[in-house]
């Protein structure tokens, strides 16, 4: 069983009886701007989770609900895991979480891809408009490797986040 935490935040695997706080955050059009919602049905959020449990068995996605003292705030995931790298995603909190909740939630996954995966970078994407998340992951060192009329996709190494992101977000 995967647990990563650190003094504030706990990571743990997502369950089916998740669904019902995962798809509440989705649908938290103050949270959720820039997610891709597809299905609004807590039946098909339960169907998606169990389909995922079998990714996850073939170590082939993680999806990780975010927590603080023992309360669901967050979710985050990794998926489409390859040789050497991945993407990361679904990264979504509850308001008035606690400050930096969201960081140092990114930073478990990051170590989590890096250390645990042992990949040598990752993928992820953010729509046209999130300034603020545009903005964090130039801070951890991550580079634009393309962009669309709805996306910009980026990569960060392994080494970069090291010698620069971890560096700027202490």
């Amino acid at each position: 069983m995967i647990n990563l935490y650190d003094d504030l935040v706990n990571l743990r695997l997502v369950e089916v009886k998740d669904s019902e706080f995962i798809l509440s955050l989705r649908l938290d059009h103050t949270r959720a701007t820039f997610l891709n919602v597809q299905d609004t049905s807590l039946e098909k959020q339960r169907e998606w989770t169990r389909n995922y449990k079998q990714r996850e068995a073939q170590n082939k996605e993680f999806y990780f609900v975010i927590e603080a003292n023992s309360e669901a705030l967050g979710t985050i995931r990794v998926y489409n895991i390859t040789g050497n790298n991945c993407y990361w995603g679904s990264w979504i909190t509850k308001p008035n979480s606690p400050k930096g909740f969201g960081k140092r939630a990114l930073v478990l996954t990051l170590r989590f891809i890096f250390e645990e995966l042992n990949k040598d970078e990752t993928f992820f994407t953010v729509e046209h408009g999130n300034e603020k998340g545009k903005k964090l992951y130039f801070e951890l060192g991550s580079n634009i490797i393309n962009e669309d009329s709805k996306e910009i996709t980026f990569v960060l190494k392994k080494k970069d986040f090291y010698s620069i992101g971890i560096k700027r977000l202490s």
